[in-house]
C-alpha cells in the first residue's frame, strides 16, 4: 500500500469532477456527506459526459439514483461487495452501444433498444458487477438489434432474460445464484465457464427458441438439500458439455427436462464434488451452505478447486470448469481486473482555468 500525490495541470476545469487524460475525461461521482465534488448524481455525470468518458463512481454508504445510459461512455467503481468500498448504483438502463460498466454494485441491468425505431445496440461489456436483475433485448421486436454483449466475472443473483431481438451474447465465468433463466433468443448465445448456485428448489432454465439449442459448457451447478435437485430445461433444444453437478446435502443432483423440452447432455459430471479451496456446507451463509447466499456472508468462501479436484481438467478442452476457467482472475468482491484498488482520499474543490489540481489518491495493484 502507498499514498501517492498527484499534481495535474489542467487546460481548462472548473472543479475536481472533471479530469482531462488523453482525450478522454474521468468525471468522478460521490455523494458522501461533505464531498466537494462535482457530481454527486450519476446520471448528472453521465449528462455531462462526451462519447469516450470514462465516470468512476466513488464508493459510498448510499445508493447512486437510477441511470440510463445513452452514448459510449465506461462506469467504473471500486467493488460491488469489498466492505465499506461499494460503489452502489441502483438501475442502470443501456440504450447505447460499446458501454463498459464494471466494479458496480446494482439492482436491475437492462440493455434495450428504444422505441419506436430502435437504433441497433453493440458492443457491451458488463464486469466485476453484481445484480439482481438482468434482462437483454425487448420482446416486442422481431429484428436483432441488441448484439455482441458480453458478461464476465460476475455474481448475477435472480432473474436472467435474453429477448428475442439479442443476439451474441456470452456469459462466461460469472458466480450466478439464478433460480429462473429464460431465453428468448438462442441464436450464438453461449453460457459457460460459470458456476451456478441453487438453493433447494433447484433452477429453471427456458429456450423460448425453436430455431437453435441453448448451449451451455464447462460449467458447475451445485446446491445444497437433502432432496435431489434439478436442472429442469424447459420448452425447446439444449445442449450441454462437460458441465458438473454437484448436491453438497443428502440429496443427488440431476437434469430434467419438462414442457417439451430436449437435451444432449455430454460428458457430465453427475454427483462429483467440484473440492472447492474453502467452502463449508454446515455453513448457512456458506456458498456450500442451504441458505440464500451473498458474498459478504462467509469471506473466507474460495471457489477455486483443490488438488486432486476432478474438475481441474474436466473442460472440453482438458482445463477447470468454472470461473477460473483459462486462467480468468475472477475478483470475488467486485474489484475491476486491470484496475488499480483506488481511493482518492481528498482534492481541491476547485481552481481557476489554467490552474493546478491537487488529488490525494491511495492505491494497490489489483
Amino acid at each position: 500500500m502507498k499514498t501517492l500525490r498527484l499534481f495535474l495541470s489542467l487546460l481548462v476545469l472548473s472543479c475536481v469532477g472533471t479530469v482531462t487524460a488523453v482525450a478522454q475525461t474521468i468525471l468522478v461521482v460521490d455523494n458522501n456527506p461533505g464531498t466537494n465534488a462535482a457530481y454527486t448524481d450519476v446520471q448528472a455525470a453521465h449528462d455531462a459526459a462526451a462519447a469516450g468518458d470514462i465516470i468512476y463512481v466513488q464508493p459510498s454508504a448510499s445508493v447512486y439514483g437510477a441511470i440510463t445510459i445513452t452514448k459510449p461512455i465506461t462506469i467504473v467503481g471500486r467493488s460491488h461487495s469489498e466492505p465499506n468500498k461499494e460503489s452502489y448504483i441502483g438501475n442502470i438502463n443501456i440504450e447505447a452501444s460499446n458501454v463498459e460498466v464494471k466494479g458496480i454494485r446494482l439492482n436491475t441491468l437492462r440493455i434495450r433498444p428504444t422505441t419506436p425505431n430502435p437504433i441497433p445496440i453493440a458492443g457491451i461489456r458488463i464486469y466485476e458487477c453484481e445484480f439482481l436483475i438482468n434482462s437483454i433485448g425487448l420482446n416486442t421486436q422481431n429484428a436483432v438489434n441488441v448484439s455482441n454483449v458480453e458478461y464476465r466475472g460476475n455474481h448475477i443473483r435472480d432473474l436472467i432474460s435474453i429477448n428475442r431481438d439479442a443476439s451474441d451474447v456470452l456469459i462466461s465465468n460469472n458466480l450466478i445464484t439464478s433460480s429462473s433463466i429464460q431465453v428468448f433468443s438462442s441464436s450464438n448465445t453461449v453460457f459457460a465457464n460459470n458456476v451456478f448456485r441453487t438453493r433447494n428448489t433447484g433452477v429453471s432454465i427456458q429456450n423460448e427458441d425453436t430455431n437453435f439449442p441453448l448451449n451451455f459448457f464447462n460449467n458447475m451447478f451445485v446446491g445444497n438439500s437433502p432432496n435431489q435437485i434439478n436442472v429442469n430445461l424447459a420448452d425447446n433444444a439444449f445442449g450441454l458439455q462437460n458441465n458438473l453437478f454437484y448436491n453438497f446435502g443428502a440429496g443427488d443432483f440431476g437434469v430434467t427436462t419438462s414442457s417439451g423440452g430436449s437435451v444432449n447432455n455430454n460428458a457430465p459430471l453427475l454427483n462429483v464434488d467440484p473440492l472447492f479451496t474453502d467452502v463449508d456446507a454446515s455453513d448457512n451463509g456458506s456458498f456450500a451452505g442451504f441458505g440464500a447466499f451473498t458474498i459478504e456472508d462467509r469471506p473466507a468462501d474460495d471457489f477455486s478447486l483443490q488438488m486432486g479436484s476432478p474438475a481441474l481438467t474436466a473442460s472440453i478442452n482438458g482445463d477447470e470448469l468454472g470461473v477460473y476457467n483459462t486462467g480468468f482472475r475472477f475478483q470475488k468482491l467486485g474489484n475491476p481486473r486491470g484496475i488499480p484498488l483506488l481511493d482518492i482520499l481528498n482534492y481541491d474543490s476547485a481552481v481557476p482555468a489554467g490552474g493546478t489540481i491537487n488529488v490525494t489518491v491511495r492505491a494497490r495493484a489489483n
